[in-house]
């Protein structure tokens, strides 16, 4: 049923006078609601049955229904009785249909193409075809798709929607797509076929959490579960952020961690449920939203950045994804399919954030984008690098700038290090001698009795040729500090005035 219902916008929901709201029917209704199903239509069948029964039955059952409904998404929904034996109340349905599908809103067509497969067979003639329902963006004839978790490429031959041959499917629509170069036995229910970069599969998501009202026993961090995630079915341990656990009724963030791979779409809905579902004996407990592929587990307290992820606005959450990257930041060109959203609305929101310098550019090809927090404390860390090997060695010109920033955590990007070290030049913190760095209160100058001990060591060395004496020999000589003069002697080799051979 859930993998029948992912991607449906508008509900049928069928009860029958003879029956009544059946358990299954409730179980039904918390799976819609779960998966982000907001419309529907209610029809009562059977009614040609009423002959035989108490003529108040309908009124009845009519308001059984109304009571189960109540305070869900379906409150207000057109109830209508029908009979599929005489055709009474069938005109009434398909009008009621067709007014609820005029007041969804239009399907976004313009994001990453995602289509979870629920059906894949092979026919004569014609090779491998996959179905499913179309979930975000666009696929067309002659195109490549790629098949998630493996990654495999494959060429689109032909598509059809609800058996007609079309050039393009889009978001929304039942699609049948016959495939070239991957073969049929590499293909299984609930693989996705979907965009190339970056990988939309995963083991850990980013989630936002509801457990239903009905459920008898809070979802408690490290509980495991079954997951109903598109077409695929898997086990998952949930991890709650902010919270050791999640009362029934209550919304909140956290983590999934799947038994496998499996690809998923920011924004796509899920379930979990408690018990043995294979068994016949489950029950939905809960369910929520994918937000994030994220790439390890997140401490308990990092909630703020899941609820950004969340939020309805474009800004927020392209800002929140990049800081969760830290310092290795993302590629602007991956962030619409990290964030399952249009291209060109990420861009406009990335644009904006770059200019109110909340975000900062890592590289300009490829456009690499980092968020300014990430960089607190690097100028500092900077300095403090400096510091400490002036200290070791204090004759030294400086440090390699390239061994500065490899020290840095991520390390950051070469253009980014860069643009942290002009600023700190620009501030007069930092002195560059060629590709090296230095603090300006310790590097770049020596002191004339180093100067002189300078000159006396290069003496000594120009007069001993190819055959140079070691340098605690050379201490000696010169009756100084070994240690010192090892120091002394690295700076004389920064300027080029002597060779470091051994």
């Amino acid at each position: 049923m859930v993998a029948g219902a992912t991607g449906v916008d508008l509900v049928l929901l069928v009860v029958a006078v003879d029956e009544g709201v059946m358990p299954q029917t409730r179980e039904h209704l918390d799976v819609c609601r779960l998966l982000g199903v907001r419309r529907g239509v209610v029809a009562l069948t059977k009614t040609d049955l009423l002959g035989n029964m108490d003529p108040d039955w309908l009124n009845l059952v009519q308001q059984d229904v109304a009571a189960e409904l109540s305070g869900t998404f379906l409150e207000e929904a057109p109830l209508i009785p029908v009979s599929a034996r005489t055709g009474a109340g069938l005109d009434r349905l398909r009008d009621a249909l067709a007014r609820a599908l005029r007041t969804l809103p239009p399907k976004e067509t313009s994001g990453p193409p995602f289509l979870p497969i629920d059906r894949v067979f092979t026919l004569r003639g014609f090779g491998t075809i996959v179905t499913g329902t179309l979930v975000s963006g666009a696929l067309g004839r002659e195109e490549t798709v790629w098949l998630w978790p493996g990654g495999l490429p494959a060429r689109i031959r032909s598509v059809q929607v609800h058996g007609r041959t079309v050039e393009r499917a889009w978001a929304g629509q039942r699609t049948a797509l016959n495939l070239v170069g991957i073969p049929r036995d590499r293909i299984h229910r609930g693989d996705v076929l979907a965009f190339e970069r970056p990988s939309p599969a995963g083991r850990i998501f980013d989630v936002e959490l509801m457990v239903l009202d009905e459920a008898r026993a809070p979802v408690r961090s490290g509980s495991r579960w079954q997951i109903l995630l598109g077409t695929s079915h898997l086990g998952a341990t949930v991890w709650l952020a902010g919270r050791r656990e999640l009362a029934p009724g209550a919304r909140g963030y956290g983590q999934i961690h799947l038994s496998r791979p499996v690809a998923a779409l920011p924004g796509q809905h899920f379930v979990l449920r408690g018990g043995q579902p294979l068994a016949g004996r489950g029950r939905t407990l809960a369910g929520g939203r994918i937000l994030y592929r994220a790439v390890h587990r997140r401490r308990r307290r990092e909630d703020r950045g899941l609820a950004e992820l969340a939020a309805p606005e474009v800004k927020p959450r392209v800002e929140a994804a990049v800081r969760l990257a830290g310092l290795g930041g993302l590629d602007e060109e991956e962030l619409p399919c990290r964030l399952g959203l249009p291209p060109r609305v990420v861009k406009r929101e990335a644009e904006g954030l770059l200019a109110a310098g909340t975000l900062r550019l890592a590289s300009r090809q490829p456009r690499i984008l980092v968020h300014r927090l990430a960089l607190e404390g690097l100028d500092d860390r900077i300095l403090s690098l400096l510091e400490r090997h002036h200290a070791a060695e204090p004759a030294s010109l400086g440090l390699p700038s390239e061994s500065v920033r490899q020290a840095l955590p991520g390390p950051p990007t070469p253009h980014l290090f860069e643009g942290l070290v002009r600023g700190l030049e620009r501030a007069g913190r930092v002195l560059r001698h060629g590709d090296r760095l230095a603090s300006p209160r310790r590097g770049g100058g020596l002191s004339p009795e180093d100067r002189a001990l300078g000159a006396r060591a290069c003496e000594v060395l120009a007069r001993t040729g190819l055959k140079p004496p070691r340098i605690a020999e050379l201490a000696e000589r010169l009756s100084t500090d070994a240690h010192h003069l090892r120091g002394l002697l690295h700076r004389l080799a920064e300027e080029g005035r002597v060779i470091q051979v051994s």
